[in-house]
């Protein structure tokens, strides 16, 4: 069967006579399995997760952090200006014979204040904590055993999540779930974790690291807790993974056109079809392995968050052992970016002594020592004179 065109199953004959021995059934069609494939400034589009098929598109629909809470797409917010309002003319007093009429009183204009939408506030410095964070050899165990990966999926139950807990001990301030550990095989990009259970770990304030394929994420405690807190499922999803630049939209795709790429990735956090995008001031960090192309150095390299009008905010980073490390109040689509030779920073260049490096504004040496060997030279000159007379 498919997803539109019903099917038989196989049924079985004697292999002597052909006399059926099981009949062949007919299987119902499947029916689209509806899932979002991408997204632009106005909306995201569907696509069946099994046969492809197109299935039409929706408006996004944003929370309070102005995140759509289908498929996460960021809208940063636009400042409104102040209408003007003229102000009201006074009328001149009117005089009467035998009366004095007192002058009305002035009116002062009202306005109507400015709205305002509060922005998201990022964090200032990368949480490179998360780089010594590893999961005890009890943990990494309990994940072998209890959590299951199907597609990419990994599947940690409630079971799963008490176990991890409990194999965490007081002293670690983290519960680490090492998915890279179940499959030697399989790519882990997402992560569904029973709501119930993490809400346990939110209460115990801990904060949460995700080990996936492509990177690791780092939810603070205060990050789990506005996530579970707002929780409609019985699982909370959490994706994060590397993309092509191609996967992007056409906005985001033209500002990055003249840019040295390195990676595109990709971060989101559902429950029951619903983007969470509001960490109520938590933080969440990521770090992925990330080798610098040869002749550049790592300290030019930046991570920026790309919004959907297609600019670029700088979120605070850091090169640490072999990995990239940033932090953020929400997720989104991020990039790390070369900026040596596109955004401003100084190119690297490696100096030889075939080529010696530009002076620019050294004090100049040899014009000095020159001036300094003709006073020398015209003093001796002097006193050879005055030995001769």
């Amino acid at each position: 069967a498919t997803c539109t065109a019903t099917g038989l199953t196989e049924g079985s004959h004697c292999s002597v006579c052909n006399t059926v021995l099981t009949a062949q059934q007919t299987v119902a069609a499947l029916a689209h399995t509806k899932a979002v494939k991408n997204y632009d400034a106005a909306a995201h589009f569907y696509h069946c997760a099994v046969c492809g098929t197109s299935l039409g598109e929706e408006a996004h629909t944003y929370d309070a952090n102005n995140t759509c809470r289908v498929c996460g797409w960021y809208q940063a917010p636009v400042a409104t200006p102040a209408p003007t309002v003229a102000p009201t003319a006074t009328p001149a007093p009117t005089a009467t014979p035998e009366a004095t009429t007192e002058p009305e009183a002035t009116t002062e204009p009202t306005t109507t204040p400015e709205p305002t939408t509060a922005p998201v506030e990022m964090p200032k410095e990368a949480d490179t904590t998360v780089v010594e964070v590893k999961a005890n050899e009890t943990v990494v165990e309990t994940v072998k055993e209890t959590v299951t990966v199907t597609e990419g999926t990994a599947t940690v139950d409630k079971a799963a999540v008490e176990a991890i807990v409990e194999a965490t001990t007081e002293e670690e301030t983290a519960v680490v779930i090492p998915l890279t550990q179940v499959t030697e095989t399989e790519v882990v990009n997402k992560a569904e974790v029973d709501t119930e259970a993490l809400t346990t770990v939110a209460e115990a304030e801990k904060d949460v690291v995700i080990e996936l394929t492509d990177v690791t994420v780092k939810l603070d405690a205060e990050a789990v807790k506005a996530v579970t807190e707002q929780a409609n499922g019985a699982t909370i999803e959490i994706r994060a993974v590397k993309v092509e630049t191609h996967t992007l939209t056409e906005t985001q795709q033209t500002v990055l056109a003249d840019k040295e790429t390195a990676v595109v990735i990709t971060a989101q956090v559902f429950s029951d079809g619903e983007c969470i995008g509001d960490f109520k001031g938590g933080k969440a960090t990521i770090m992925l392995p990330f080798t610098p192309e040869e002749g550049k150095e790592a300290e030019h390299y930046a991570v920026y968050f790309l919004d959907d009008n297609g600019e670029l905010h700088e979120v605070a980073s850091e090169y640490v052992n072999g990995h990239m490390v940033f932090t953020t109040a929400h997720f989104s689509d991020y990039v790390i970016v070369y900026e040596g030779a596109n955004l401003g920073g100084e190119t690297d260049v490696v100096v030889t002594p075939e080529t010696p490096a530009e002076t620019t504004g050294s004090f100049p040496v040899l014009p000095i020592v020159i001036v300094i060997a003709i006073v020398v030279l015209g003093a001796v000159v002097i006193l050879k004179k005055r030995k001769a007379e």
